[in-house]
């Protein structure tokens, strides 16, 4: 909240405990066209509580700046309200409200770390992926259903068609962020997938079964002789820029949340999520042998399918111990 913001609950608070014996109080709640009677019972705070939902009608606010200030002034006013709606002097819906608020607020902090934040989708354990999805989709649903509400006040003449441009705006940008979120927790289950099949290479025993498209099969190990150096690596990257015009797509690199997770150890590991047979995946494959860098290459197992598909630089990634 900010510094005008908190002076205007300020004085508005000293108001209405100066005049703490007035009768009747006048309430136009936010986003609702109802019009709530709060009674005198006697008591001070009800009078205070009746002033803060009042101040959030008449600035027109209905959810407080992110952060966490905001969060604890919303849930004192949750609390007050609560002590309300339980005097009756307050609508239940209106408590409701504050509390779809202060859940908003929860999930938005959520995708704050999770989705807008400098934490790498490698790094991501499977758990935060999905409250991450459940976040954003539980934010599309609350809009929804304020635009419903919207709506219904529009079909019935209380308020213009124009006053629903913020609220179609507002569930436009909470869709683009479930989105987002939904790849990125595709993104995650496709690195799942890759650590399953490297696990799986391990643990075989005996022929590596074939591709059902070709006679190839859909794992190769390259033994090679030493490991990738920190100096090989930019170089890598750098020629693979140079010469397809575009980033080495990395799926993993070093270890991370989400290996851990699985219980492998993928330190000194990278994961490239590319066709081993197509021109790129193949340029990669000649330079990794060049520099005797080992390397595993796993193959789609449906033609055509690239999820799984990638290249492992570097040995196998081996199981964590507990002391890991």
């Amino acid at each position: 909240m900010d510094a005008e913001g908190t002076a205007f609950f300020t004085g508005l608070r000293r108001v209405v405990l100066m005049a703490a014996e007035a009768a009747v109080f006048f309430v136009a709640m936010s986003e609702t066209p109802e019009l709530i009677v709060l009674k005198w019972k006697g008591m001070r705070v009800t009078g205070i509580v009746a002033a803060v939902v009042c101040a959030f009608a008449l600035r027109g606010q209905s959810v407080p700046a992110p952060g966490v200030a905001a969060g604890q002034e919303l849930a004192r006013e949750i609390e007050r309200v609560r002590e309300m709606v339980a005097a009756g002097v307050a609508a239940p819906s209106s408590l409701r409200r504050l509390e779809a608020q202060r859940d908003d607020l929860r999930d938005e902090a959520l995708l704050r770390e999770t989705l807008y934040g400098q934490l790498a989708v490698e790094d991501l354990s499977p758990e935060q992926a999905d409250e991450m999805v459940g976040a954003a989709t539980r934010r599309v649903d609350r809009r929804r259903g304020a635009l419903e509400e919207a709506r219904a006040r529009v079909e019935a003449g209380a308020a213009s068609r124009l006053s629903l441009t913020p609220f179609l705006e507002d569930l436009d940008r909470t869709k683009r962020a479930l989105d987002e979120a939904e790849s990125r927790a595709r993104l995650l289950k496709e690195i799942s997938e890759i650590a399953r099949r490297e696990a799986e290479f391990e643990q075989a025993s005996g022929e590596t079964p074939l591709v059902p498209y070709g006679p190839l099969p859909v794992a190769e190990k390259y033994e090679g002789a030493g490991e990738l150096l920190p100096a090989q690596w930019r170089e890598t990257v750098l020629r693979f820029e140079a010469k397809f015009g575009r980033g080495l797509p990395v799926s993993a690199k070093g270890e991370t949340a989400f290996h851990k997770a699985l219980g492998y150890d993928h330190r000194g590991r990278v994961d490239v999520a590319i066709d081993p047979d197509s021109e790129p995946g193949q340029w990669l494959r000649r330079h990794l042998e060049s520099l005797r860098v080992p390397y595993f290459l796993f193959r789609a197992a449906v033609p055509g399918k690239a999820s799984a598909a990638h290249i492992h630089i570097g040995p196998p990634s081996l199981r964590l111990r507990r002391a890991d």
